[in-house]
């Protein structure tokens, strides 16, 4: 059988979905690290800034490394964020060499299809959990509510219209 453009570009969209969601959860678990696990309250925001920056740069490896090495977020979610990062690599590094077969058969291409969305979703369900993590440390360090959220929803704002 032989992959059409179309099957060809549905495969594709969702690979750009779930890299799209898995770049979502390594910028949140970069600034769950910094704000949960180096920064305190009294950095000035320039020196946040600084390890933000720094740490964005990590691998998702890393990242899971420098969050276990604290031992300060729970053992579960990063049991979870293990295998995905493994996962991770394996779309990002290999799924073309290793599943390119997979693409001419409906059963494979479904299986492809099937692996890639549960990815994407194991994204976004750790990138809430550690979203919720991140929030819960920086308003008990005083943060307050109302301005986390109005934040978020202008960054929501800015990245929904472009500008």
């Amino acid at each position: 059988m032989t992959l059409t453009a179309e099957e060809f570009s549905e495969v594709a969209s969702y690979i750009g979905h779930a890299v799209w969601q898995i770049q979502i959860l390594e910028e949140t678990v970069a600034l769950h690290l910094v704000l949960v696990h180096k920064a305190d309250a009294k950095a000035a925001r320039r020196d946040v800034m600084t390890m933000f920056a720094k740490a964005s740069k990590q691998t998702l490896g890393r990242l899971l490394r420098g969050i276990r090495d604290t031992r300060k977020t729970q053992s579960e979610l990063l049991s979870r964020l293990e295998p995905f990062v493994h996962e991770r690599n394996w779309l990002i590094h290999h799924s073309r060499h290793e599943n390119r077969k997979d693409l001419n058969s409906d059963s494979g291409r479904a299986q492809l299809i099937a692996r890639i969305n549960t990815l994407a979703d194991e994204a976004l369900f750790l990138m809430t959990r550690f979203q919720d993590l991140t929030e819960t440390h920086v308003v008990a360090q005083g943060m307050d509510r109302a301005k986390i959220k109005a934040r978020a929803d202008q960054i929501y704002r800015e990245w929904a219209t472009g500008t």
